[in-house]
């Protein structure tokens, strides 16, 4: 019998270090960037995204250009005060 891996992966704004979620800082740095362009009156998801793409922001594990569905997914992603908060 084989024994499989299991791919895990971290949620938006972490990685995976020794088994244990740690905050991307870099990746957190963007959830900030997405939040503050959304309390920006008329700045969409579509608008974002556009935003993220023109500076070159690395994406890290997405590829290519943002889209507004990832543009979303930033904004909901948890930052480390908010999980401070939960735990």
């Amino acid at each position: 019998m084989s024994t499989k891996e299991l791919l895990v992966t971290a949620p938006f704004g972490w990685k995976i270090i020794n088994g244990k979620e740690v905050p991307d800082k870099n990746e957190q740095q963007v959830i900030d960037i997405v939040r503050g362009y959304r309390a920006l009156d008329g700045f969409s998801y579509k608008n974002i995204a556009l935003q993220l793409t023109k500076p070159h922001y690395t994406k890290g594990r997405l590829l290519g250009k943002f889209t507004e569905y990832e543009a979303k997914i930033i904004n909901d992603a948890e930052t480390i005060e908010e999980r401070r908060k939960r735990e």
